[in-house]
């Protein structure tokens, strides 16, 4: 039993690993897996992600805060983020580092420029 239910913490982890102050979109994604989506994967901070990729970058991603607090990602491309239709402040730290603010509640959609 314990296998089974690690299994598929294993392969969360490979997409979505938030042990940090940052969350780290497709930090493990494996070569065979080059084109995919997944959805409602759990973050530290309350956030529910579902995201998009293909050829191994992040296309989209839509984000729900749960808390309305601060959102640090880490990320393979750059994006622009949508919160309900409108493009939200962004602040970007590092080369593949954005922070923004959220609100609870709030979906935010990530679309690779």
């Amino acid at each position: 039993m314990d296998a089974t239910f690690g299994s598929g913490a294993v392969i969360a982890e490979m997409l979505l690993q938030s042990h940090t102050s940052t969350i780290n979109l497709l930090p493990g994604l494996p070569k065979r897996w080059a084109t995919g989506s997944v959805r409602g994967l759990k973050a530290r901070g309350s956030f529910e992600i579902d995201m998009e990729w293909k050829e191994s970058k992040l296309t989209a991603a839509k984000i729900i805060s749960g808390s309305g607090s601060f959102c640090r990602l880490k990320i393979n491309v750059s994006v622009k983020i949508l919160q309900n239709g409108k493009k939200n402040h962004l602040l970007k730290k590092e080369e593949d580092i954005i922070e923004f603010n959220t609100q609870r509640g709030a979906v935010y959609q990530l679309l690779a420029d």
